[in-house]
């Protein structure tokens, strides 16, 4: 078979002079040729193979343990088709159940009919609220309210429960000795003596008191003699002595005693009339600034005034700020008595200038100043205030008011925190 391919050669244009290396008559078959893409060889039994194939699958499954599926039946597995026919699944005994139709919604009475469990709860419910539940009862089977059950367990069973028992005025006694007291148990009391004037000892004997005085002489912390009883002298001693909050031997003007209870308050001092107080009569501080007109009259100092009596002397004292609308404006203080007075001295200062220069003022007579300070440091700035007075009410009660004013025409200002203290001194 003349054939050219690329295993064929010729020595010159027209006849093949081999085939595959192969001359003469050249037969060829598949081994003489090689595969190329798309050109397979296949065995005769693989042809078969791929004739009998629909493309659908792989053709290799193991169908070996499938079944057709019919159309209208399910197939299930043998462990399955064993619960169909466990015992029990289609053979069970029935005759001791009730059909659903009859079935009944309340606790009626019936031969044929059964309530369901609802109509059984909801019966009992109804019947328990109302209280004429009870079931049956059987031997010790008794029902009891709850205060019944409360008296049976008080009760002991010796007895019925309902007897009487006796009181003073149902109870019979006779003489019969058996639970009277002894030293050995307490009970009653023994029968009375037909004596009189005896008193029973604690040995349960009935005896007359012993009489008489006892006899004199030393007993301890007290002596007797002719029947008279005396504390011996030194044996009431501070470790013997309970005090308590009883004034009744508290020190006074008539006689020696205890000091009074101390108040705690660390401003008091004992005063020779037996009580307490503070060595100040009186202690106040001005709550607002006191402000003067533009004059030189004088203005009260709200809350800074006291209650004098007679025939006492009297040291006072007032600190605070002054300040001025001009550094040329001074201050005076002075005091308003309200009854005639032997004398008031007062003398004070403020700061003038902050190179540490005063200025004073002073009074000698009621409401009137005798002289006035000439100003305050320049800015005008707060100045400090100092002023004391010695005060003789001589026999008259009265009240005893501070008051501020300016030196001229101009306001100033006693600042609010001034603070005046008063002692008596006689």
């Amino acid at each position: 078979m003349p054939e050219t391919s690329a295993n064929t050669s010729s020595a010159g244009a027209g006849a093949v002079s081999s085939v595959n290396s192969q001359v003469g008559v050249v037969v060829l078959d598949t081994g003489d040729l090689a595969e190329v893409t798309d050109k397979k060889y296949v065995s005769d039994a693989e042809k078969t193979k791929l004739s009998n194939l629909s493309n659908t699958n792989t053709g290799d499954q193991d169908l070996s343990g499938k079944v057709d599926k019919v159309v209208g039946s399910s197939l299930v597995a043998d462990t399955e088709i064993a619960k169909i026919h466990a015992s029990g699944s289609d053979n069970q005994d029935l005759s001791g159940y009730e059909l659903l139709s009859n079935k009944q919604t309340d606790l009626t009475a019936s031969a044929t009919k059964y309530p369901t469990v609802n109509a059984v709860n909801t019966g009992l419910a109804t019947k328990q609220a109302a209280g004429s539940y009870e079931p049956a009862k059987g031997t010790d089977d008794n029902y009891v309210t709850d205060a019944q059950l409360v008296v049976i367990g008080n009760t002991s069973g010796a007895n019925t429960g309902d007897q009487t028992l006796p009181t003073d005025a149902t109870l019979t006694v006779t003489d019969v000795t058996t639970n009277n007291v002894s030293t050995s148990k307490h009970g009653w009391f023994p029968k009375l003596p037909t004596a009189t004037g005896l008193f029973l000892k604690d040995d349960l004997t009935w005896a007359a008191p012993a009489t008489g005085n006892p006899s004199d002489g030393d007993k301890g912390d007290l002596t007797v003699a002719s029947g008279v009883w005396t504390i011996d002298a030194g044996v009431i001693t501070e470790a013997k002595q309970v005090l308590a909050d009883n004034t009744t031997n508290d020190v006074s003007t008539s006689k020696h005693g205890y000091v009074p209870k101390a108040p705690n308050t660390l401003l008091k001092f004992l005063s020779d009339d037996g009580t307490w107080k503070s060595p100040y009569i009186f202690v106040g501080t001005s709550a607002g600034a006191t402000t003067t007109g533009a004059d030189t009259n004088p203005v009260s100092v709200s809350g800074l005034v006291f209650t004098y009596v007679n025939n006492a002397i009297y040291m006072i004292w007032v600190m605070g700020r002054v300040n001025s609308t001009a550094a040329t404006t001074g201050i005076g203080i002075q005091f308003d008595l309200s009854t005639a007075i032997t004398d008031i001295n007062v003398i004070g200062i403020n700061t003038l200038a902050a190179a540490g220069t005063v200025s004073g003022f002073g009074s000698i007579a009621d409401d009137t100043s005798q002289s006035v300070s000439s100003g305050v440091p320049a800015g005008p700035l707060d100045a400090a205030l100092f002023a004391t007075a010695i005060f003789r009410p001589g026999n008259n009660t009265g009240t005893c008011q501070l008051r501020v004013r300016s030196e001229t025409t101009a306001v100033t200002e006693l600042m609010a925190g001034a603070t005046m203290v008063v002692e008596r001194i006689a």
